[in-house]
């Protein structure tokens, strides 16, 4: 597979196994795959923020379809839904700017460890 922006060239092989490596290992933890996917692209080859990008599309797409297997089963808070849905399309357009035009790759990187750490830390307590 070629992937022109990133001017990377790997196997088709290698992301489908990650995948469903991440899946797996996800799948068995009780979490979402998120905090697996970004060290592993960035593994493979990913340059810090298309790895960053990539699990973020990722997670909204797992969500969003958890989201939709609840649905049927819970009541919902229409104020609350509408308020937490416009805060996040609002942080998400921030924070694609802000990574687009002024986050360096380190801090990228640093973020992303200190966020790993607060994962392991949560999992472990």
């Amino acid at each position: 597979m070629r992937f022109n922006r990133s001017r990377l060239y790997i196997s088709a092989i290698l992301p489908v196994a990650v995948g469903f490596f991440v899946g797996v290992l996800a799948a068995m933890m009780g979490v979402g795959g998120g905090f697996i996917i970004g060290p592993l692209l960035m593994w493979i080859g990913y340059d810090t923020k298309h790895a960053a990008a990539t699990t973020a599309y990722i997670v909204t797409f797992s969500s969003f379809s958890g989201f939709l297997g609840h649905v049927g089963s819970m009541r919902i808070e229409w104020p609350l839904l509408l308020s937490v849905v416009l805060a996040v399309v609002v942080a998400s357009l921030l924070g694609s700017w802000f990574m687009a035009n002024r986050a360096k790759p380190e801090w990228v990187k640093w973020f992303y460890g200190i966020l790993l750490l607060g994962v392991a830390v949560k999992l472990v307590v």
